[in-house]
């Protein structure tokens, strides 16, 4: 058996072959010292129960392997202990939080309950201020749909931990569902049943413009009733700021809306009994921390929502320390989005559909790619895409702009303006990705749409299909993927080619979230799947987090089974696993330290 490494250019180039490496790590392996350098750093009880290699043994075995089955269980060795320490920082840091002793709040959630929200629907009306009914009820009578069955679902899920009986700590939950799939209300419903408890609720969005459409459809649906909501962002006047803060302070204010800025330490509630945070995905066990720190006597619930699915097992890893809430069910009646590919040679076709769509006097999204170097490109590659469309192909049409480099308020007069249907066409970066909801876009047009990640697209393709109306996405990939003829291409540029876009027609065959998310996951791995953001945590060498679903489980419960036995790794069996936990993640003692 021979060992086949990683055929890297920076070898190519210094012409190191396969054989050359092999000598290299023979002579590395017998020149150093060996086990000094590769001492156990499994707990001794986990190396019995699996039977698996010690270190030293299983290092040797991947290199220069005995038999394919020697080399197999040192690979599911090495497996094991990379996602065992991941999962080990994970239940620490829980460990950490929970140490604090701090009792969640109990509520009182009768009005919540899942049969008596599925018992209200748009066919029985309730009048709205008939005040034997609770609040929760009166906004799900004015919705002009029924909720879902997976919506009732996940209010269940999130009752039974707003009311547990043992209220150790506060609800940690993050609930993921598509694009249209509904968490909003559900998340409001969550913060209304807090409300009626008599606390105060906190809403986090990720951009003030998200920030300010949440206020505006969380005051809609509760127009006609009794609660202040308030929305606090940058660019308020000083005077206005102050008014909000004191009314947050003084407990008159039933719901907060705005950014993470909302963490902040001169922003005081009461009485906070819930904090809802949309597309969070750095809301961890950091900031809930932040939280249990500033409300010492009664840390609010916390709710996490992402539109971004992510498959069971990336979601174990990611989110151990949280509960995960599924919503898998679009609302009835909601139309699919048709999803195409037309390449760039198609485009004077593609301007006769975009007048067609803007004829029946629907409206139209043209998106450009943000450049990872250098936004003033993108802004460029945007501004220029603009000019060309509002002077040369669309005249006679009125064509707006958005782009990241546009003042918050600028940004907002634009998408306030393609609202109001003050404009046929709106050319946009990425900045659109989350955005306010327009009914009345059903087209969507996505150019270089290839530099797009799998996750972003779909993000996209949702800011269509709002409305009751057919909705159209087309994706447009760059010109060099177009072939042309007698075009001589090199062999690594054509599957380049091919796999940019294989990933295109994951968008085009499907719309299900999750079915995009496993794709991306397998495609870019689960540091890239989510960003740099996580992709410290994620820098697996030999483990793959779906493949390996089982080790990932049995790793989560063995390491929850140390913390009990072991909480701060003191016994002397577990020297070695405190020393690497707190190496790999560069950390000092006192991490371990809890108290």
């Amino acid at each position: 058996m021979l060992p086949v490494y990683p055929n890297l250019q920076a070898f190519k180039n210094a012409k190191i072959s396969q054989q050359h490496l092999r000598k290299i790590f023979t002579e590395v392996l017998a020149a150093l010292d060996f086990p000094k350098i590769t001492h156990e750093v499994l707990p001794p009880e986990l190396l019995t129960k699996y039977s698996l290699p010690e270190r030293t043994p299983a290092f040797v075995q991947m290199h220069h392997p005995d038999s394919p089955e020697s080399n197999e269980r040192a690979r599911l060795r090495l497996i094991y202990e990379e996602l065992f320490f991941l999962q080990l920082r994970f239940a620490v840091e829980r460990n950490r939080v929970e140490a604090l002793g701090q009792q969640g709040i109990k509520f009182d959630v009768s009005s919540l309950g899942t049969p008596g929200i599925a018992n209200v629907s748009a066919d029985t009306r309730t009048p709205i201020l008939d005040t034997r009914l609770s609040l929760i009820h009166q906004v799900v009578s004015k919705l002009p749909y029924t909720l879902t069955k997976a919506q009732r679902r996940v209010l269940g899920e999130i009752a039974a931990d707003m009311s547990k009986s043992d209220r150790r700590t506060p609800m940690h939950r993050l609930v993921q569902g598509d694009v249209g799939s509904g968490k909003t209300i559900v998340a409001l419903l969550a913060m209304l049943c807090a409300v009626e408890n008599g606390y105060q609720t906190a809403f986090m969005a990720p951009t003030e413009v998200l920030a300010k459409q949440h206020f505006n459809t969380i005051s809609d649906l509760l127009k006609d009733l009794p609660i202040k909501v308030s929305l606090l962002i940058g660019g308020q006047s000083k005077k206005l700021r102050s008014e909000i803060l004191r009314e947050l302070a003084g407990g008159h204010t039933n719901i907060i809306i705005g950014t993470h800025a909302l963490l902040e330490e001169n922003v005081q509630v009461e009485k906070l009994g819930m904090i809802v945070a949309d597309e969070q995905h750095k809301f961890g066990v950091a900031q809930r921390k932040i939280l249990m720190e500033k409300y010492k006597d009664a840390p609010p619930d916390v709710l996490i929502m992402t539109a971004t699915p992510i498959p069971r097992t990336l979601a174990l890893t990611l989110y151990q320390d949280l509960d995960v809430s599924t919503i898998d069910e679009l609302p009835a009646g909601r139309k699919q989005i048709t999803t195409r590919i037309v390449m760039p040679s198609g485009q004077r076709e593609l301007f006769k559909h975009i007048r067609e769509v803007i004829r029946r006097g629907e409206q139209v999204y043209i998106v450009y790619p943000q450049l990872e170097k250098s936004e003033k490109k993108d802004v460029k590659t945007a501004t220029n895409a603009y000019e060309v469309f509002k002077e040369k192909i669309f005249p006679d049409l009125k064509v707006g702009l958005i782009h990241g480099k546009l003042k918050s308020e600028e940004k907002q007069a634009v998408m306030l303006a393609f609202h109001g249907k003050k404009l046929d066409i709106l050319v946009a970066t990425s900045v659109i990705e989350v955005g306010i909801d327009v009914a009345n876009a059903t087209l969507m047009i996505i150019g270089n749409a290839e530099r797009f990640g799998l996750a972003q697209l779909h993000q996209l393709r949702g800011r269509v299909g709002r409305g009751g109306k057919a909705s159209e996405c087309i994706l447009v990939p760059s010109e060099k993927l177009e072939p042309k003829a007698d075009e001589t291409v090199a062999s690594d540029d054509i599957a380049d080619r091919t796999a940019a876009m294989e990933r295109l027609r994951v968008i085009e065959r499907t719309t299900n979230g999750f079915e995009i998310a496993k794709a991306d996951l397998a495609l870019r791995g689960p540091g890239d799947f989510l960003g740099t953001q996580q992709s410290g945590v994620l820098k697996l060498k030999l483990a793959d987090i779906v493949r390996d679903e089982t080790i990932v489980q049995q790793a989560a419960n063995d390491t929850e089974e140390l913390m009990k036995k072991d909480p701060q790794l003191r016994m002397k069996e577990h020297q070695a696993t405190r020393q690497e936990l707190l190496r790999l993640y560069q950390q000092r003692e006192s991490f371990l330290e809890v108290g």
